[in-house]
């Protein structure tokens, strides 16, 4: 899945099975939302490796140099909602 605000750049660089045209932020919000509504049961990670290395970049900041939310940060943050034990 890609989601970028512009269309021209989604798929540009490398064939995505889904593109979305849009704010990450307001996106993954969106589909945490829609993960809840269909009462998604979380498989959690694939990996340990795969969680520490998200953790890890996570304390790298969260915030482009625009002001908007980094996508894999968004991403990471909806574990919060997907991942629920």
């Amino acid at each position: 899945m890609h989601v970028n605000l512009d269309p021209s750049h989604i798929d540009r660089h490398a064939t995505v099975a889904a593109g979305v045209v849009g704010d990450a932020t307001v996106v993954a919000e969106a589909m945490i939302a829609l993960l809840k509504e269909a009462e998604h049961q979380p498989s959690s990670f694939r990996t340990a490796d795969l969680e520490k290395k998200l953790q890890e970049y996570q304390s790298q900041g969260n915030v482009t140099g625009r002001g908007l939310q980094d996508i894999a940060l968004a991403l990471f943050n909806m574990k919060e909602f997907i991942y629920l034990k």
